[in-house]
Parts: C-alpha cells; sequence; structure tokens
C-alpha cells in the first residue's frame, strides 16, 4: 500500500458511519420536536382550564396552526435518507419555536386577565374590537386582547398586546391601532379586486 493513500473500504465504512450518525441524529432532533408539539397542545388545553371563553376564540387556529407543524415535521421525517432533510427539519424548528413562544404568552396573558391585574380593561378592549369587527362580517376576527411589555398584534392567534400599565380608557384607541393591523391586509385585498365598501367611487357608482 502506497504511504498517504487511504485504503477504499476504509472511505466506505466511514461513510457509511457518518450516514448512521447523521440518521440518528435526525431521529433525536424530530423526536425533541415532536416532544414540543405535544408541549403546545398541553398547553392550548390549560388556556381552556384558565378561560374557556378566551380558549374557544383561539382553539380553532391554533389546532390549524399545530396540524401545520405536525405537517412539516413528518415531511422532514420523509425526507431523512435525502438531502435537504436537514433544511426542512430547520424549518418545522422555527415553525414550531414561534407556535410555542405565542402559545405561552396566551396563556400567561389569560392568568393575568384572570388575576385582575389589568381592572377589566382587557375585556372592555376585547368589546371594541368585537364591535368593529360586528360591523364588517368578512373581518372573521376570533382573537382577544393580553397585558404585555409593548403593544402589538400577535400573528398566531390573532390576539392583540396591550401595553402595560398603560390599561386606563384613554388607551383603547392603541387597541384598536393594533387591531387595525389585522384589518389592513383584508382591506389592500378588497382594494386590489374592485372598489371597498363604503368608499366614494362605491357610492358614484351605485
Amino acid at each position: 500500500m502506497l504511504k498517504g493513500v487511504v485504503p477504499r473500504d476504509f472511505c466506505y465504512v466511514s461513510d457509511q458511519r457518518c450516514a448512521v450518525v447523521k440518521d440518528a441524529q435526525l431521529t433525536i432532533r424530530s423526536a425533541d420536536l415532536s416532544a414540543q408539539i405535544s408541549g403546545v397542545k398541553e398547553t392550548v388545553r390549560r388556556l381552556g382550564d384558565i378561560d374557556d371563553v378566551l380558549h374557544a376564540r383561539v382553539a380553532d387556529r391554533l389546532e390549524k396552526l399545530i396540524e401545520d407543524c405536525l405537517a412539516a415535521l413528518k415531511s422532514a421525517e420523509d425526507a431523512s435518507d435525502r438531502p435537504g432533510a436537514w433544511q426542512q427539519l430547520r424549518a418545522a424548528h422555527k415553525k414550531i419555536g414561534f407556535l410555542s413562544s405565542e402559545t405561552l404568552a396566551l396563556t400567561q396573558g389569560a392568568l393575568l386577565r384572570e388575576s385582575g391585574v389589568d381592572n377589566g380593561f382587557c375585556a372592555l378592549a376585547d368589546k371594541l374590537l368585537d364591535h368593529f369587527n360586528d360591523i364588517e362580517k368578512r373581518l372573521n376576527w376570533r382573537g382577544f386582547t393580553i397585558l404585555a411589555e409593548t403593544a402589538f398584534l400577535g400573528e398566531v392567534g390573532e390576539v392583540v398586546r396591550l401595553r402595560f400599565p398603560e390599561i386606563g380608557i384613554w388607551h383603547l384607541p392603541v387597541a384598536a391601532h393594533e387591531f387595525g393591523h389585522y384589518v389592513n391586509p383584508l382591506i389592500r385585498v378588497e382594494v386590489r379586486h374592485g372598489i371597498f365598501p363604503g368608499s366614494r367611487s362605491e357610492e358614484h357608482t351605485s
């Protein structure tokens, strides 16, 4: 054997070992992500224990997102023997991580509401946003409001965060503003496809 030349059989065995290690790593990571999804399901269930009304408002959407995460994970597992499996697993991990943090935030927000820290402000904000939603049925908003460090709209459960401790009646317009982030894409779709209801152009054509 020439010095410095690696035998072909050794390379073959080495490649096999690398493939086995990668498959094992993929399996372990996949199992971990599956456990995380189970944790999300349990968090959603606990949200129902805390406040069944709030749970009912977001349960369908959260269930759909959980199904999306399961589908993404299965797609990665099915591709375990093909190139790109890790890329698909990372994509599934991103989805699951985002959903996990959002469901945890929703549960924490529900606990704060139950404790009375908001003095009923969130329930009042819910009624305001429900009123906007009832005016235009196609919005189909099913979220609710919770307290947070800053005000923003969470995309996962369509839940509006309201900045604590700014929870006086004069801060209700902030809830309406954040709700506008949910409404805005729907309005833009309407405009692209014709006249938006209530516009001056609609009045002229009627």
